[in-house]
């Protein structure tokens, strides 16, 4: 495993880490805690050191599972959650003070921490970003020690922009794939001069990306990816995903290990995050902490790929 800067907040993580949406056992189908805590270990065997989750997978069961196993690696790993939704009210979005206030105290006890180490604004639309109260919060939160660095989970180049220009943010967390490489290539310059840190989060487009499913495929009721897409839709998902099957061979084994590949090709991530539901995976995406990452010439057909697609 390989270590990478994370942005102003001087944490060196590893550039692969763990997406703890899918162990929130709620939107990805069923999960079992045991396998789950069998993931996390395995997880940091393989050097794993930058664990993501929000309050709102599984409904604080993600933040849990993370607290209990990660207990007393303070320093030795970094945790980062969102908040921002409440889900006592149907998943609705409430930046206000009060609803991050309790939601801030909410995930401590469920981390077993004192402090957070990167509190994430989860997806706030781009008008509370430019009224900025939203901002003055989550600095509050900073002086009053109850996290040590804040970040933004944004879905478009103008929300990041907008992040980058207040300049006290320590991350910005991303849609960063081959089917969706746009949002990072248009912000990498000023990423650069800005020094944030860029956590990317789908790398496998909701495990489309990893070559598996064919159309017709089924998902668990509890899956949101059972409603994500029109049966027609799902279809051109899976042609395009295989415009890209030509980089699996040699040391890249999957297209999932690929898919990650691509994203740690980025001089300017941070630290990717793929969805991990078992050992396996962890294992798979392990894997593609390995520079080159992906040889040069398949980078500049997957640019040309992703031109042709649009």
């Amino acid at each position: 495993m390989r270590y990478r800067r994370l942005g102003k907040t001087g944490f060196e993580v590893s550039e692969v880490g763990f997406g703890g949406w899918s162990i929130g056992g709620k939107d990805y189908g069923p999960t079992y805690d045991r396998e789950s805590v069998a993931s996390i270990h395995r997880a940091l065997e393989l050097g794993v050191t930058f664990f993501d989750t929000a309050d709102m997978y599984g409904d604080g069961r993600s933040e849990r599972l993370f607290g209990e196993t990660l207990a007393g690696l303070g320093g030795r790993v970094v945790i980062a959650t969102k908040g921002g939704y409440d889900v006592a009210r149907g998943l609705v979005k409430d930046f206000s003070r009060a609803h991050l206030e309790s939601a801030v105290q909410a995930s401590l006890k469920r981390l077993k921490v004192d402090i957070i180490d990167l509190y994430q604004l989860h997806n706030p639309v781009i008008e509370l970003l430019r009224q900025g109260d939203v901002f003055e919060i989550v600095e509050d939160f900073q002086r009053r020690g109850l996290i040590r660095h804040y970040g933004i989970s944004v879905g478009d180049a103008e929300s990041a922009r907008l992040v980058m220009a207040r300049g006290t943010a320590a991350t910005l967390q991303l849609v960063h794939n081959l089917l969706r490489p746009q949002t990072l290539q248009a912000i990498a310059p000023e990423v650069e001069r800005a020094e944030i840190g860029i956590i990317v989060r789908t790398p496998i487009e909701y495990g489309i990306l990893s070559g598996k499913y064919q159309v017709g495929a089924h998902f668990h009721a509890t899956d949101h990816r059972a409603t994500r897409w029109t049966p027609e839709a799902f279809a051109a998902l899976l042609r395009r995903v295989e415009s890209f099957r030509f980089v699996v061979r040699g040391p890249v084994r999957t297209l999932a290990e690929a898919a990650v590949r691509y994203v740690l090709a980025s001089p300017v991530v941070s630290t990717v995050i793929p969805g991990i539901k078992n050992p396996a995976q962890i294992e798979e995406f392990a894997r593609a902490s390995d520079p080159p990452y992906l040889p040069d010439e398949d980078l500049r057909r997957i640019a040309d790929f992703q031109s042709d697609l649009g």
